[in-house]
């Protein structure tokens, strides 16, 4: 069940993202979401699309360095200490957290986290058992 991610290098520098973000919008290419992460010489960003087999071809095609990796996606309620319980559960358990983002969801009173993690059956299992909502790729 987990969701496809796509993991772009690029050099730091002024118009970088905006050409990225524009090329995808040129192949009809809708983000749901995006993280960017940077260092003085390049960014990492991070993008659920709606179509990511076919965003890294874009990418790829254009130079830029792509890769797909799964994401775990899970709901919790929008209130403090929702995110805490879920990372408990994950520390609790073992599963390193390498890494997380929101995710933009028309879905009211809930918030959407994409989560890295080193098992994402074991993470999906250990979520559904404590009763929170894992998206499949579809629903995200």
């Amino acid at each position: 069940m987990s969701v496809r991610q796509l993991s772009v290098f690029a050099e730091n520098e002024k118009g970088s993202l905006s050409k990225i973000i524009s090329l995808l919008a040129d192949h009809g290419l809708d983000l749901r979401s995006i993280c960017v992460a940077d260092t003085e010489r390049y960014g990492i960003l991070r993008i659920i699309a709606n179509r990511p087999d076919e965003a890294k071809k874009v990418l790829t095609d254009a130079g830029f360095t792509a890769r797909v990796r799964q994401v775990v996606v899970v709901a919790i309620p929008d209130e403090p200490g929702s995110l805490a319980a879920i990372l408990k559960i994950l520390g609790d358990a073992g599963i390193n957290l390498e890494y997380m983002y929101s995710v933009l969801h028309g879905a009211a009173e809930k918030a959407f986290m994409a989560l890295r993690v080193d098992d994402n059956e074991r993470t999906e299992s250990l979520l559904k058992e404590a009763g929170y909502e894992v998206l499949s790729e579809k629903e995200v």
